[in-house]
């Protein structure tokens, strides 16, 4: 009970029972709740040593795995924010067929569902840094219907689809706290 109680709450807790008890059932329900290993009295000091060794390599293989899923995770952020970007880039260009929206991901295509489009061009002073292309992106993220590339390492282009929202209110929002002087072109509204 004690064993279940800690695996339920504890998940990542390696449980090894050292008892007199040698029925079946019990080693079978120990087993089953997810108790690392079970040894029998009397206590043979090599079956511990064995048995702490095998639950030291497991925990490694987690945090392996984990470290590996946690890089997997961070190059398929960086792999759909390229996408995005050279999306953006395209339908800047006129080059955004209905091919190209077909091939993008589900977000993209609800994205160019609304078929209404306006951009923000922005100049900055100098050059806008990774920390500030980082901050800008993640305001980006947070707000529907947004999207941006950075053109070089001067400009950042903003595309909105939502009509009759103040652009003037999202470049405040996007440059707040920045300090940063820019100059910042509004294109009209364009739809298709």
């Amino acid at each position: 009970d004690f064993s279940r109680r800690i695996l339920e709450e504890y998940p990542s807790v390696e449980v090894i029972i050292l008892t007199g008890y040698e029925e079946f059932n019990y080693v079978q329900e120990c087993l089953r709740i997810g108790v690392a290993d079970f040894i029998t009295k009397p206590i043979d000091p090599e079956e511990i040593t064995a048995a702490v060794k095998k639950v030291i390599e497991r925990a490694r293989n987690r945090r392996s795995c984990h470290r590996e899923y946690e890089a997997a995770r961070q190059r398929l952020k960086e792999s759909t924010q390229v996408s995005v970007e050279n999306f953006v880039r395209q339908l800047l260009q006129g080059l955004v067929t209905s091919e190209i929206i077909y091939m993008q991901d589900g977000e993209l295509r609800e994205w160019m569902a609304e078929d209404i489009f306006q951009v923000v061009l922005f100049l900055f002073s100098r050059e806008i840094s990774l920390s500030l292309r980082e901050l800008f992106r993640e305001r980006v993220r947070r707000e529907r219907g947004l999207l941006c590339t950075f053109p070089d390492n001067r400009r950042f282009a903003l595309v909105s689809n939502r009509m009759g929202e103040d652009m003037g209110e999202i470049i405040k929002r996007m440059t707040e706290g920045t300090n940063l002087s820019f100059r910042a072109g509004i294109g009209c509204a364009r739809s298709g």
